[in-house]
């Protein structure tokens, strides 16, 4: 298999992130005509909280198959206490609207 060129592979990967942009902004107008815009906001906060958890449960696992309890318990209360911050501005975010 012949290999692209790095001038190939930038418009290639600018070319899709832009597709996959364009197809996100679609979708959110689609949803919000469909569901209003509370219950597009309500999604995002649940979509933030469930990248919050994924996030914190494969910072946990890497550090999990290390083996050190002390480092995973560091990692989880830090990424728990994180969370806590993202969350509480997330909130004040949402009152203000």
């Amino acid at each position: 298999m012949k290999e692209l060129s790095l001038k190939k592979q930038a418009l290639i990967t600018a070319g899709s992130s832009a597709l996959m942009r364009a197809l996100g902004f679609g979708i959110r107008l689609w949803i919000s005509r469909i569901l209003g815009a509370e219950a597009l906001g309500v999604m995002e906060l649940l979509a933030r909280l469930f990248s919050a958890f994924l996030s914190i449960h494969l910072k946990s696992y890497a550090l999990a198959a290390g083996g050190d309890a002390i480092a995973w318990l560091t990692a989880g209360l830090l990424a728990f206490f994180l969370y806590l911050v993202v969350w509480k501005r997330e909130v004040r975010k949402f009152q203000r609207t």
